[in-house]
């Protein structure tokens, strides 16, 4: 069988999972709330055909409860034992970080520990996770991109503080810039992590726009002959040209993180 239906008749059934899949029912889709970027707006739906256990399953709060509850307590029946196997810690995946079969653990400055997982998708971000010993659990489902999972880790374990309001953004000056060198950066640019995301660098109308792979596409305007910047999100892009049989790439900065992108057309 596919993999939607061997996790259906697997997993979601038997734990009473009825609005959980891939494919959306009418059902479903009634519940299903709109997914959103950094910036708010509302994006397309991620379909991950050839890759659907990377993050393609969709599920409620209702369903997401059942599936924790299943993880808690002495198990009741063989799913449940399978369950509790893949929770158990087998390699070391980090400072004070285990890995089961997917399952995170992580031991805490107070010497507790818990079992999570987080995921994410275009326009939603998710995380589950719970201790086994006090038998509590948290669930968070967000409907935009980097669900706040320091939230849930805090419930969890109080010592884990929570994220700092971030500062407020950078102040960015726009200016001309000849056309004939912004035209230097117009292409599609793949992630270095990410492969299949994608960020397409375009003119309209005299405009120069930037399209990331499920979203819409943002005006970025030019602060220097090399670097632009969002005003739509508090994100810039960086331009380094092709040298010495390098090939040429771009720069996402956004959220303090600097993620290389290379220009594949």
């Amino acid at each position: 069988m596919n993999y939607e239906t061997l996790v259906q008749e697997r997993i979601s059934k038997p734990l009473g999972m009825n609005l959980s899949g891939i494919t959306l029912t009418p059902a479903m889709l009634a519940a299903l709330a709109k997914g959103h970027d950094a910036a708010g707006a509302v994006v397309a739906n991620w379909n991950l055909p050839t890759l659907a256990g990377a993050g393609a399953l969709r599920s409620t709060m209702n369903d997401m409860l059942k599936f924790l509850d299943a993880n808690l307590g002495a198990p009741k029946n063989d799913l449940e034992r399978a369950m509790r196997d893949a929770q158990a810690p087998r390699f070391k995946a980090g400072p004070n970080t285990q890995i089961g079969l997917n399952w995170l653990t992580l031991t805490t400055t107070s010497g507790g520990s818990f079992v999570w997982h987080d995921g994410g998708t275009g326009g939603y971000g998710s995380f589950i996770g719970f201790d086994p010993k006090r038998n509590v659990g948290v669930v968070l489902l967000g409907n935009q991109f980097q669900a706040p999972e320091d939230i849930a880790m805090h419930l969890l374990e109080p010592t884990i503080p929570l994220v700092p309001k971030p500062a407020p953004p950078s102040e960015h000056t726009a200016i001309d810039v000849p056309a004939a060198t912004l035209a230097q950066y117009f292409g599609v640019y793949a992630l270095e992590r990410a492969p299949d995301f994608k960020l397409t660098v375009m003119q309209e109308n005299g405009a120069l726009f930037v399209q990331a792979t499920g979203q819409q596409k943002f005006r970025v305007f030019a602060e220097s002959e090399t670097k632009v910047f969002y005003k739509a999100i508090d994100a810039q892009i960086t331009f380094t040209l092709a040298a010495n049989g390098e090939p040429a790439y771009l720069t996402l900065h956004q959220g303090g993180a600097d993620q290389k992108a290379a220009k594949v057309s």
